[in-house]
């Protein structure tokens, strides 16, 4: 790979890199904790255009927008010009669209922070530092919940997430962290013992996040993370030269830990009330007895979501036509399935991403969003096989997130929604440049040694 030599000094570089960083930082911070950080997390996407221009202008590396960096930006740029022009044939600008404008207008920040980050070209360590300092602030929004509820609430199930924000986004932020710091352990032992030791405290604070929000959302990642971690973790030990007694051990350990942690009372009791709250929903929207609980009230949706997009399957109904479509279509479900006299259900989003961007805007923006998904996960599939020992854990930590995230998308709709849009583009965009990066790097030292 042929790359220009940066115009920036390593100094310079060093300081645009950190104050890139920050920036994240508050990027993180301002989503999160919206409501208590005292700035709104746009204007950092709008300094982010002013830093990313000055970059851009300043390394003009445009050779390292390599093919699959390029791709990448295709379909991003796709998605947000799809829904951009079918909005505008709708022909239709209220405060409704101009919202949901406003949010996958959010898109190009995170487009720019992409080409930012890669014309710096950090190391893989800012990405594992930002875990770090984004999981102080779970951690301090934890102990303000702490703090609303007090310490007995943890014992008798109560939520967590509300008196500051959202028990859903409380749960979702934390399992974020909680299914990619699974997999830096090895990383930072080899920073620093201590460093290690905040790590593991961390990683616990992320999980008591995830149980006390109660939000079975957020543990859509659980699965993902324990297949891509634990395959890795096991390669590793087996690869090691130690005894197998030590290798068991070292095997044996994390099951022990799991195992008491969710066999514990407080995390047993959460599980048992969010387990059969769900049998109970399934079972009384089955038998035609209760469509208004939590998932019966989904699965209506679905029912109304897939009439109305057999009527309209190109270019949907338009953001400002869903909410009275939506209303009139599931006051006949209601009405023919379940006898329901009802003016039918006045929500404004179903809680499904793919069906909610079809409703709304057609076919072809749930085209690209499943194109989007397809291409990163066999982006980071490949990367993870083709690289070293020490760089597949942020390819590992893409499939995790990405599946993650896919699965999300099936029980509610975050991109219509500012914050969760900002979550999941933030860490989908630092997760795909930073293994670019890692992936060019590869290509570069195996350029090298074969000229040598």
């Amino acid at each position: 790979m042929n790359l220009d030599k940066p115009k920036l000094k390593e100094t310079h570089l060093l300081v645009l890199r950190w104050l890139t960083f920050i920036l994240v930082i508050m990027l993180f911070a301002g989503y999160s904790l919206r409501g208590v950080i005292p700035y709104n997390f746009e204007q950092i996407l709008i300094l982010m255009f002013f830093l990313g221009g000055y970059v851009f202008w300043k390394q003009k590396k445009h050779e390292v927008l390599d093919r699959s960096f390029n791709i990448w930006l295709l379909l991003l740029t796709s998605y947000w010009l799809s829904i951009f022009l079918i909005s505008f044939y709708h022909f239709s600008f209220g405060e409704v669209t101009v919202q949901k404008l406003q949010i996958v207008f959010l898109i190009l920040g995170f487009i720019v922070l992409g080409l930012t980050i890669l014309n710096l070209n950090p190391s893989i360590d800012y990405f594992w530092y930002f875990l770090i300092v984004a999981s102080m602030f779970m951690a301090i929004w934890l102990g303000m919940e702490l703090k609303a509820h007090g310490l007995d609430a943890v014992f008798n199930a109560t939520r967590f997430g509300g008196a500051y924000g959202h028990p859903i986004k409380f749960g979702v932020y934390g399992n974020g962290l909680l299914i990619l710091m699974l997999g830096g352990f090895v990383w930072a032992y080899k920073k620093h013992p201590l460093l290690l030791i905040l790590w593991v405290l961390l990683v616990i604070s992320n999980l008591l996040i995830v149980i006390l929000s109660q939000s079975r959302t957020a543990w859509i990642g659980w699965p993902e993370a324990i297949i891509g971690w634990g395959g890795y973790y096991l390669f590793l030990i087996l690869k090691s030269s130690s005894s197998k007694w030590f290798k068991l051990n070292i095997i044996s350990l994390p099951l022990i830990v799991l195992f008491l942690i969710t066999s514990s009372e407080p995390v047993k009791s959460v599980f048992e009330k969010r387990y059969m709250a769900a049998v109970n929903d399934i079972v009384g929207y089955i038998n035609g007895d209760n469509p208004y609980s939590s998932l019966g009230a989904r699965f209506v949706m679905y029912e109304t979501s897939w009439n109305l997009i057999q009527e309209r399957p190109w270019l949907g109904y338009g953001a400002d036509g869903f909410k009275e479509n939506f209303k009139s279509q599931s006051a006949y479900v209601l009405n023919s399935r379940f006898s329901r006299s009802s003016e039918g259900l006045k929500y404004s989003q179903v809680h499904n991403q793919f069906l909610m961007t079809w409703i709304q805007y057609g076919i072809f923006p749930v085209l690209i969003l499943l194109s989007f998904f397809i291409y990163i996960l066999r982006f980071f599939w490949l990367g993870m096989r083709s690289s070293e020992p020490e760089s597949k854990p942020i390819f590992i930590a893409g499939i995790v997130f990405s599946v993650a995230t896919f699965m999300s998308f099936m029980p509610e709709s975050p991109l219509e929604y500012s914050s969760y849009s900002a979550h999941y583009w933030l860490f989908l965009t630092l997760l795909f440049v930073f293994a670019v990066i890692e992936k060019n790097k590869l290509i570069e030292f195996k350029e090298s040694s074969h000229v040598s």
